[in-house]
């Protein structure tokens, strides 16, 4: 999901949620934020 809204554009100006938000939105733990967020980052998605 987090990829969708990525490539999609979703977040204004560019800016991912703070961590905490995404955990809350997406109901997981710090970990997996973060575990997506490097995936993220390794597919060039995220700076």
């Amino acid at each position: 999901m987090l990829r969708s809204n990525v490539l999609r554009d979703a977040y204004p100006g560019g800016r991912l949620p703070a961590e905490a938000d995404l955990m809350t939105a997406y109901a997981v733990k710090r970990s997996t934020v973060r575990e997506a967020m490097a995936l993220l980052r390794a597919e060039g998605l995220i700076a």
